[in-house]
Order: C-alpha cells, then sequence, then structure tokens
C-alpha cells in the first residue's frame, strides 16, 4: 500500500482535509499519514479525532531524520505544505530531497503581494509592473537561493510562482481547491433574514504564524476597535448586517470581540454567494468573491501598515492593487466613505486566469492528483 506523508508547521484543521484531497485518497485505500513538525512545542496536535489518518508530532531535525530514515521507500510520497523560506524549512527540505520517497508541493493560493509596503498609488504603479517578475527570479537562481529538487509541482492559474525556490521535474496544472468548494456549493439556511456583507476573518490578532515566524503581534484592543467602528458604519450605511466568515484557526472565545456579530466557521463559499459585497484584509478566501462576481473592500489599520508592514500589508497592496479595488485604513473614520461598490469584471477575469483556475470549466483538481500518483 502507497502512503502519503503530509508534512506541515500547522496542527491539522478541517480546511486542510478538504482542500488536499485527503478524503479522495482515503477513498482509494492510500494510508495517510500527518507529520506535524512542531519546532516550538508551542501548540498541541490536534487531529480532529480522524481515525484514518496517522498523526507524528516531530520536534526537531534529528528525529525528522529518524522518521525518514524508517520510512524511506520509493513508494512513499512527501507532500510539503510549506516553502523552504528560512533556516528550519531548508533543512526539512535538504532531508527529503537526500531521501528515496517522491516529494510534491501544491503552488496555490500564491496570491500577489506589492513589491511596496505603502499606499501610493504612484509607487504601487512603478513597483508592481511584471518585468520585475522576471529579474526576482533571475536574481534569486543566481545570487543566492538554492532550487531544491522535487518529483511534483501542483500549480494553479497561468503559470507556477515558486521556480525560484524549487526545482520540480513535472509541473501539473490544476485549479485551486476552491473552485471545486464554489462549484459544489448546497444553499444553506444561515438564519440570515437580512441582506449582509461578509468579512473574511484571518484570526489576525493571534494566527499560529505570528509564533511560527516571529512576527509581531498587533494590538487586539486596537485592532477590534477600528474594525468594530467600520462594520458599525457599514451597516447603518447600507442598512445590511455584517457576518464572519471565521478563520479555521479563530477560537470560539474569540467570536464575542466582533461586538457580538453573528460568526460563522467552515461555510464560507456559501456565505460569499448570497452576499452584497465581501470585506477582506488579505485572506485566499477572496477567491470565492471572485468566483461569485461579488465586490471587494481591503481594509487595513495603523498597526497593519506599521507593524506587519513587510509582509501582511504588502499582501493586502498586492490584491488591492491587481484587482483595482478599493483599499481602507480603518483607523481614520473620514476614509470610511472614500470608496464605492463597483468592481471591474475584466481585472477579476485576468487575476482568476492568472491564479486560480486553469480555464477548463472547473476541472476536477482531485482526478488530476490521483491519476498523476498512479490511482
Amino acid at each position: 500500500m502507497k502512503k502519503i506523508f503530509y508534512i506541515s508547521l500547522e496542527p491539522i484543521n478541517e480546511r486542510f482535509i478538504k482542500s488536499y484531497f485527503v478524503r479522495d485518497l482515503i477513498d482509494v485505500k492510500c494510508n495517510i499519514n500527518y507529520i506535524y513538525f512542531n519546532n516550538s512545542k508551542s501548540k498541541k496536535m490536534n487531529n480532529e479525532k480522524i481515525n484514518t489518518i496517522s498523526f507524528f508530532d516531530i520536534s526537531n531535525i534529528k528525529e525528522l531524520s529518524l522518521f525518514i530514515k524508517n520510512n524511506n521507500v520509493t513508494t512513499n510520497f512527501i507532500v510539503l505544505l510549506f516553502l523552504p523560506y528560512d533556516n528550519i524549512t531548508k533543512n526539512i527540505y535538504q532531508l527529503f530531497c537526500k531521501s528515496k520517497m517522491k516529494l510534491i508541493h501544491f503552488d496555490w493560493g500564491s496570491f500577489p503581494i506589492s513589491r511596496s509596503s505603502y499606499n501610493n498609488k504612484i509607487l504601487l504603479f512603478l513597483l508592481n509592473q511584471l518585468i520585475l517578475d522576471f529579474f526576482k527570479i533571475f536574481y534569486s537562481k543566481l545570487l543566492f537561493r538554492k532550487c531544491f529538487p522535487i518529483d511534483f509541482l501542483f500549480f494553479t492559474g497561468s503559470s507556477p510562482r515558486t521556480l525560484h525556490l524549487l526545482k520540480p521535474i513535472n509541473k501539473i496544472n490544476i485549479d485551486f481547491f476552491d473552485t471545486v468548494t464554489f462549484k459544489n456549493i448546497k444553499k444553506k439556511n444561515n438564519n440570515l433574514k437580512r441582506e449582509y456583507a461578509v468579512f473574511l476573518d484571518v484570526n489576525m490578532t493571534n494566527h499560529p504564524d505570528f509564533d511560527l515566524l516571529n512576527i509581531r503581534k498587533i494590538n487586539p484592543i486596537y485592532y477590534y476597535k477600528n474594525i468594530n467602528e467600520f462594520f458599525e458604519y457599514i451597516e447603518k450605511k447600507y442598512n445590511i448586517d455584517i457576518v464572519i466568515a471565521a478563520h479555521p484557526t479563530l477560537q470560539v472565545s474569540e467570536y464575542k470581540k466582533y461586538n457580538n456579530r453573528k460568526v460563522v466557521k467552515s461555510n464560507t463559499a456559501a456565505l460569499v454567494s448570497s452576499s452584497k459585497f465581501v470585506i477582506s484584509h488579505h485572506s485566499t478566501s477572496i477567491s470565492f468573491a471572485l468566483l461569485a462576481y461579488k465586490p471587494i473592500v481591503f481594509i487595513y489599520n495603523n498597526h497593519i501598515a506599521h507593524y506587519l508592514r513587510k509582509n501582511i500589508f504588502k499582501s493586502i497592496l498586492g490584491q488591492a492593487y491587481a484587482l483595482k479595488q478599493p483599499i481602507i485604513n480603518i483607523s481614520f473614520r473620514k476614509e470610511f466613505e472614500d470608496f464605492s461598490l463597483d468592481f471591474n469584471e475584466e481585472r477579476y477575469r485576468k487575476f482568476l486566469k492568472k491564479y486560480i483556475y486553469t480555464g477548463k470549466s472547473f476541472s476536477q483538481p482531485s482526478k488530476t492528483f490521483l491519476s498523476n500518483l498512479n490511482y
């Protein structure tokens, strides 16, 4: 029996199970294993009570090396759910590259990141030209980045975006998993009697990646004060409700910080499809808004722009610039009125083609994935 090992820097969650063909692999009697590389030991393994998946909690490179030695056969596959972006992840890649196992990475959810860290129209235009993508890859390969060889790179959109880090033997174009979720939406009764807009929560004040990547956390009191004031303004102006589409990592104890607004988890596609418009920071779930052709309003506050300027804020700017959608600093009430609920359909189509799907009328990515593993 073939074994599939998923290795991640995060505990398992329901979104992972839906997104990475776990159910499909179980259906074809594949042996599924989840390796949680818990370098900090700050988070406990959450196995979601799935009896058909074996779980391994590994805390260092030495333990991982021994694990590989005990499972090093050519019929086994390793799905790396992260990129070699620092010393720890590079060491993990090096170990697997020396093994006999076949290596897989999914190049999806890599939405545009602005090269400018300032919300300035001139800088955004000058620093986000396509020609600079070529120089980025050239510079990375030539001067300081090592490209790690892998067997399969499954990528969404028009072309891979990780070739400055990975050297794949096989590049397979595949639809982003959100396209399948969107296609299979089943109308659910959310007890929403009024029109509403959806906020795509990203657990901005307590996301696990902040600890993992040593990113400074922003002040939650200031953040929720700003965002709730903005929501209150929107609700009054448009006579609608704001519904929160919770990030998988958002704890139930955090829901109340949205001032008792309705918070829904694991139903984002359906929420977006029936909404009036969407509010987002940098969530990859904007894919649902694009597929449903819903207006998107991007938001940030002063703390995000200052403390998260080099990462999250650049992602917000990059998405907003690529889609030509409004971006609002919710620290200033005077900016609340400075946007419209229009959207550029042509920009949406280009974004979908470049980042989301293959253009094959919603192909079935699970079948593409399984066929390449000879299932």
